[in-house]
């Protein structure tokens, strides 16, 4: 797991360096989404480093984490669920937090339309039990970007 963060940590730079956004995919290529990209890139996105209290280190107001967020989503998608603005800080909400897909086990990615997929896996955990997930990505102006996710325990 340290190895596999590690690669994806210096792809990221190499990325960086090379000034490309790392979740466009060129239309014409006809390629599938870079689906667990986008999932780890979301993931971390919404799990923000927080200091005493909950409150969050790098963002202040929920609008600015939104705009973070908002970079591979359509919309606030987990903002309003999971933090809270207060006294001109942002902290997040202690909850038993949100469903994942877990990219280290198998999931099954359907192609909706040449521009519209659908990722679905079924997991279990401790806490929810089993539960099944579901992400809609889309090409929206030439990026792949995550439009929907629906979870329920099954």
């Amino acid at each position: 797991e340290i190895i596999l963060r590690n690669i994806t940590i210096i792809f990221l730079i190499i990325l960086l360096l090379a000034g490309c956004s790392a979740n466009t995919v060129n239309k014409e290529t006809k390629e599938e989404p870079p689906v667990e990209f986008l999932i780890e890139e979301f993931r971390t996105r919404v799990i923000q480093e927080i200091g005493k209290n909950y409150e969050v280190k790098e963002f202040d107001k929920k609008e600015e984490l939104v705009r973070h967020i908002n970079e591979i989503t359509t919309r606030d998608i987990a903002v309003n669920k999971y933090y809270e603005e207060k006294n001109n800080n942002l902290y997040i909400l202690p909850t038993e937090g949100p469903m994942w897909i877990n990219t280290n086990k198998d999931y099954q990615v359907e192609s909706l339309s040449k521009e519209k997929y659908r990722i679905t896996q079924t997991n279990k955990n401790q806490l929810w039990g089993e539960y099944t997930v579901k992400i809609i990505i889309q090409m929206q102006e030439n990026s792949w970007i995550i439009t929907a996710i629906d979870t329920k325990s099954n």
